[in-house]
């Protein structure tokens, strides 16, 4: 015999049998969950009680007792100082404080800008400072900031939006929209 005719016949042989128990085993497999279906998931564990205490946000879990306002230079970055808070204080109250305004003096170190906005170099000397400056300015009044002399000491307010800072270095505040009031 030829080995073609070899090979059917052992495929009908062996084949068909394997074949009808494959039927057989998911037929029985399909019959057996549709009759006796699986259970339901177990029922969600009940709700805790609500306490009538409002939760604190994460800002709020910030110790209290400061105005943000008003503190002064020094106090405020103190604040952002990792070598005298913890990195979740530090971002806790940079959480809080981006976005107020402050009014705080230093001394004019350099002025650079164009026609509609100024950026303002000042130095605090009651904090340590990165090359000179620990505040930059962003004024949207270029005229005003052009009249401004190296040395001079002002105050002026502004809003906090940035700073720069890491442990064992100077941290230098970024304020815009700034007034210069003297």
């Amino acid at each position: 015999m030829k080995k073609k005719n070899i090979l059917f016949i052992l495929l009908i042989i062996f084949g068909i049998p394997f074949l009808f128990l494959a039927l057989l085993v998911g037929g029985a497999i399909w019959l057996f969950t549709s009759v006796f279906p699986p259970p339901p998931p177990p029922p969600l564990a009940p709700v805790l009680a609500v306490t009538s205490q409002p939760v604190p946000t994460r800002v709020e879990a910030v110790k209290s007792g400061y105005n943000i306002d008003t503190l002064n230079f020094v106090d405020f970055t103190d604040h952002l100082s990792l070598d005298k808070n913890t990195s979740m204080h530090v971002s806790y109250f940079w959480e809080k404080a981006k976005g107020h305004n402050v009014k705080w003096t230093g001394q004019v170190v350099d002025v650079k800008g164009g026609r509609s906005k100024a950026e303002i170099s000042v130095l605090n000397n009651k904090k340590p400072s990165h090359n000179g400056i620990n505040i930059i300015l962003i004024s949207y009044n270029p005229d005003q900031a052009a009249a401004l002399k190296k040395g001079e000491d002002i105050t002026f307010s502004g809003e906090v939006y940035n700073y720069k800072g890491r442990a064992g270095n100077p941290i230098i505040v970024y304020l815009k929209n700034v007034e210069i009031l003297h």
